[in-house]
């Protein structure tokens, strides 16, 4: 589209192009100055996009010390304080210091302009984002990951189970729990999630395995319903057994709770054991 940047010598148009001061049209300016660049283009551009980013440009009559209305082609003075730009012969002048711009529409506080002088008004335009999340609604949708909330519970006391009941691990100890979701202080089962999503929950259970019956340690939620279970029916054999468990549970932030739980069908009391403790553990995965 642009030709050639041409430069005005006092006489005639001549090639430059290491200018500030130019015109982009297709005929030759009218009061042209020296050092005024003229870029020679197909077609006369008084403006970039104007819903984006505004210009002004008006050759004036002389004796002005404030600017407003239209300019040398119809289009009014229009601006964002504090990002406009203004600029006389070419020269970028001193927000503050050789004008003042307040009000988007008027340039005040201008020294008594000459005649022919040439202004020209730069300005993004303001324009309001759709459909965007505020810092609030942002934080709450999605988690960092230098702060998704993850817990790792583990019994330094042995815990008895008693037979044929189901039993919530209590948990006196933890070596993670980012978000303070899981009061050590109080014993208790229970994790209570403080930001809402998709949970990966891993559990544990060491207990004797010296007599028959079932081992059973499974996940509840909220009390009442569980996630998932392992199990063994084992014999009696002097040992100990370990059955671990893991599953994905969505928790609501607010009132969810997960637990592990316990089963045996010994016939009498079992304890768990704290040598190689059980251990309740997991992560925040996704809202």
């Amino acid at each position: 589209m642009g030709k050639l940047a041409r430069v005005w010598d006092g006489s005639e148009w001549v090639p430059l192009v290491n200018k500030e001061s130019f015109a982009y049209q297709s005929t030759p300016p009218t009061g042209a100055q020296t050092g005024d660049i003229w870029v020679d283009s197909d077609s006369f551009v008084p403006s970039i996009d104007t819903a984006v980013y505004y210009r002004w440009r008006k050759t004036v009559t002389g004796g002005q010390t404030s600017l407003s209305g239209v300019d040398d082609d119809s289009l009014t003075l229009q601006y964002t304080p504090g990002y406009e730009q203004l600029f006389l012969n070419g020269i970028l002048m001193v927000r503050n210091v050789d004008y003042a711009a307040t009000t988007g529409t008027t340039i005040t506080g201008l020294t008594a302009l000459v005649a022919n002088d040439v202004v020209e008004v730069l300005s993004p335009q303001v324009f309001t984002a759709t459909d965007v999340y505020t810092q609030t609604q942002s934080d709450t949708k999605y988690v960092s990951k230098t702060t998704t909330p993850a817990f790792r519970l583990y019994q330094s006391v042995a815990q008895t189970i008693a037979t044929a009941t189901n039993t919530a691990l209590l948990f006196d100890s933890t070596d993670l729990d980012t978000d303070n979701a899981h009061s050590v202080t109080t014993n208790t089962s229970r994790y209570t999630a403080t930001v809402a999503g998709w949970y990966m929950v891993t559990g544990t259970l060491q207990i004797s395995h010296n007599t028959t019956g079932n081992r059973i340690v499974f996940i509840r939620k909220n009390g009442s319903t569980t996630i998932n279970q392992v199990g063994r029916q084992t014999s009696s054999v002097t040992n100990t057994l370990g059955l671990q468990i893991s599953t994905m549970v969505y928790l609501n932030g607010t009132t969810d709770y997960v637990e592990l739980m316990a089963f045996q069908s010994s016939g009498g009391n079992l304890d768990t054991l704290t040598a190689n403790p059980s251990y309740f553990e997991g992560f925040w995965v996704r809202s």
